[in-house]
């Protein structure tokens, strides 16, 4: 048996990772999974589920930590008082094969202590890379972070490094041990809403209407102030087009970039995992507009539902949107200031051309679902991480 704390994070894709592969862990006879939930904002006090009867192993938990219990963030000290440390240590089994697997290097303190006991290993999955590396790939201009950075101790406190992209490994191939770097693209799982005419009546449009859907962050590092400009421009020429925004943000900063067609636009906020499959199920189009991005999962959600993408040539992205298959890409283009810029015409002209071209849109969107179907299924993301699991050990651990 091997004890897998599986270290969550709150952090949109990091949360939808934790769901799909949690799920397919605990189904692993040699592995009790307990999920552990640092700093839960909802919680009023420190709780644990059994989740036995849901394993096959018949062990497992979920630990929830509310954010009054946990060691202060801010602090570097790694012999500061972690009461998170020393909690979890009474649910470890003394010489039991054990492994921490972190989503973020904000639990730094937490896998420097559990890294010097004798039967643990430290996983950490690098979800995120900062705009910088984008703009150092695009500009050949390759160099290191400092050392010092709460990243890079990260990277030197874990066994194995799991990375979503190609360019994420070839990146930190630079700053961490190239045997410790592994690659497992995110995978990804869900049912598909039916009845796709009436769903779109309940949410006020009709089936002439082309709908644009957008999910994620209203932010400028989301291309959010570029899409709705583009939006905006285009909108001129497609009298049927309508956009769709689901995510929170600054929307009055981003809307100062729409000068005419604000009734086109419809914003849902933040949305739950029901409504946002009822989402992808009535759009025509997706639309990625990220300056920098690794293995998105609201893409491989579009791609399950066969939407094709309008998305930046980004590297880390470019590796799941394939120009021509499954989407048309806009370039993004770094600049001398370190900031990167999508071309804003272009991606009015791409979204305006697919828009009106219901044949293409309709297989770049079946391609997009082979792929999805025949590369970034979860259980081919769980089996993977198991193989890596069984790696830090002489006991093997099964699947």
């Amino acid at each position: 048996m091997t004890d897998v704390f599986f270290i969550t994070h709150g952090f949109s894709g990091a949360r939808t990772y934790a769901s799909q592969l949690l799920g397919e862990l605990r189904k692993s006879p040699s592995l009790r999974v307990c999920e552990i939930e640092l700093g839960v904002q909802d919680a009023s006090e420190f709780t644990v589920y059994d989740f036995s009867e849901e394993s096959a192993s018949g062990e497992g938990l979920r630990v929830l930590f509310p954010r009054k219990v946990l060691s202060e963030k801010s602090s570097n000290d790694s012999e500061a008082w972690l009461p998170e440390y020393y909690l979890l240590r009474s649910f470890m089994v003394e010489g039991r094969p054990t492994v921490f697997h972190f989503n973020n290097e904000a639990q730094l303190k937490l896998a420097e202590r559990v890294r010097s006991l004798p039967h643990v290993k430290v996983v950490f999955t690098c979800h995120f890379l900062t705009s910088d590396y984008t703009w150092r790939y695009l500009k050949g201009n390759i160099r290191s972070e400092t050392p010092s950075s709460p990243f890079l101790r990260m990277l030197a406190e874990s066994d194995k490094i799991i990375c979503v992209t190609e360019f994420a490994r070839q990146m930190l191939s630079r700053e961490a041990p190239e045997a410790a770097l592994t690659v497992i693209y995110n995978g990804f799982d869900s049912r598909k809403p039916r009845n796709i005419p009436e769903l779109r009546r309940r949410y006020g449009f009709s089936s002439k209407d082309v709908l644009l859907l957008f999910v994620g962050r209203v932010t400028k590092e989301k291309g959010a102030p570029e899409l709705l400009a583009a939006f905006d421009r285009m909108a001129e020429e497609n009298p049927h087009v309508r956009l769709i925004v689901a995510g929170r943000g600054d929307i009055d900063q981003a809307l100062q970039n729409v000068r005419r067609h604000y009734s086109k636009i419809t914003f849902v906020g933040k949305v739950g995992e029901n409504r946002l499959r009822e989402l992808y199920a009535i759009a025509d189009i997706g639309v990625v507009p990220s300056l920098f991005e690794q293995c998105s999962y609201v893409v491989l959600e579009m791609m399950r539902h066969a939407l094709p993408l309008v998305a930046t040539d980004v590297p880390g992205l470019a590796e799941i949107v394939c120009r021509g298959k499954n989407a048309l890409t806009v370039p993004v283009r770094p600049k001398s200031d370190k900031t990167l810029k999508i071309d804003e015409s272009g991606l009015a002209r791409t979204l305006s051309y697919l828009a009106a071209s219901p044949a293409l849109r309709r297989s770049l969107g079946e391609e997009g679902q082979r792929m999805w179907r025949s590369r970034f299924r979860k259980k081919e993301m769980a089996a993977r991480t198991l193989s890596l699991y069984r790696t830090l050990f002489s006991e093997p651990v099964d699947a």
